[in-house]
């Protein structure tokens, strides 16, 4: 039986799985951990061999990322993935439109999109919105940095926020959000 700490674990194992080989975010090490790093500029990996660890960066900083605060979901059947999310994952429905479904994730969105021909909805994948503070800068400080952007800034306070979406360096799609207060 499906329960909704399912989802919750699968999403998050997605996003463990997609930061596979970034050792560099890791968190520092606790004390015990350090005796078992070995000699050099590195840390061990899951197998023992040693990873190197860049150093902190002081300069030319990215923009300040908070946690994710949207997944999404592009779809073929938007149907099918409603009624497995909502009545066989448990989870609760906000809104729903021809294009999209809602749903709360403890407090964060969780939507399911129908593919279509933007691009950045353009074939089923996972999508994850990082928060920001000034959309402006941070897509500016992306682009400036050669992070590809798929879309110009979107949305605003009609929408409640604005949104761009760039792509990673193996072509995964994520967004930045501003969300505006009223």
């Amino acid at each position: 039986m499906y329960r909704r700490p399912d989802v919750i674990c699968a999403l998050v194992a997605a996003w463990s799985l997609s930061r596979a080989g970034c050792a560099h975010l890791d968190p520092p090490l606790r004390a015990e951990q350090a005796e078992l790093t070995p000699p050099g500029n590195g840390r061990p990996n899951s197998v023992g061999k040693e990873v190197p660890v860049s150093p902190p960066a002081t300069q030319n900083q990215g923009p300040t990322l908070g946690w994710p605060v949207w997944i999404g979901i592009v779809c073929d059947d938007l149907e099918a993935q409603r009624h497995f999310y909502g009545d066989v994952m448990g989870l609760k429905e906000l809104q729903s439109g021809p294009s999209y479904v809602w749903f709360d994730l403890e407090g964060k969105l969780f939507e399911l999109l129908a593919k279509s021909s933007l691009p950045q909805y353009n074939e089923r994948r996972v999508v994850f919105a990082f928060d920001v503070e000034d959309i402006h800068a941070a897509r500016a400080q992306l682009v400036t940095k050669g992070v590809e952007p798929v879309t110009d800034i979107d949305g605003g306070p009609g929408a409640g926020q604005y949104w761009a979406y760039f792509k990673d360096a193996e072509g995964n799609l994520f967004e930045i959000v501003q969300r505006l207060t009223p």
